[in-house]
């Protein structure tokens, strides 16, 4: 278990750090019988998600997965982020993750990148933390860099290598 340190944003990296690099090779691409293994964004997402769960210090924040925000008064459109680290009830958020496959990147960035933009402009989240797992290409890698950069608090962090832990490849001071 992670010891919460003073600052919550530290045992989060912590924890981000030390979760990923006990994702098993099964959740993080998927075998798949007589094909090659695919990235599968759910089944490394719900793993993550256990593995956070197992080293969570306790501590005010808590961790959800996948809250769908549609019916809340602030909110005027479906988003549902991967992750999000809040207390619930209140409005105090302390960080909302999105999680994509460098296999579906291309497809998908612009949008996540709009759920961490509204998260942390319009209801408080202090981070926002984008995780690209798999070898994205570093052209596509550069694309998100760039349009991570106009996001308050905004961070990309690289899952590049089964058995390793995830580096911040972008990081705003929190």
């Amino acid at each position: 278990m992670i010891t919460p340190h003073t600052n919550p944003h530290d045992w989060l990296a912590d924890i981000l750090q030390q979760a990923t690099s006990n994702i098993d090779k099964t959740y993080y691409n998927l075998p798949l019988y007589e094909q090659t293994p695919v990235y599968r964004e759910r089944v490394y997402c719900y793993e993550l998600y256990h593995q956070m769960r197992v080293l969570w210090p306790k501590q005010p924040f808590i961790l959800n997965g996948e809250i769908d925000k549609s019916g809340h008064k602030f909110f005027d459109k479906r988003v549902i982020p991967d992750f999000l680290i809040h207390q619930p009830g209140t409005w105090d958020n302390l960080a909302v993750v999105e999680v994509k496959s460098a296999s579906s990147l291309a497809s998908g960035y612009i949008k996540d990148l709009e759920t961490l933009h509204e998260f942390t402009e319009s209801f408080g989240y202090t981070r926002a933390i984008y995780l690209i797992y798999g070898a994205p290409t570093s052209e596509l890698l550069e694309k998100v860099l760039t349009s991570a950069q106009s996001i308050k608090n905004c961070e990309v962090w690289l899952h590049d290598e089964v058995g390793k832990a995830c580096i911040p490849i972008h990081k705003k001071e929190v």
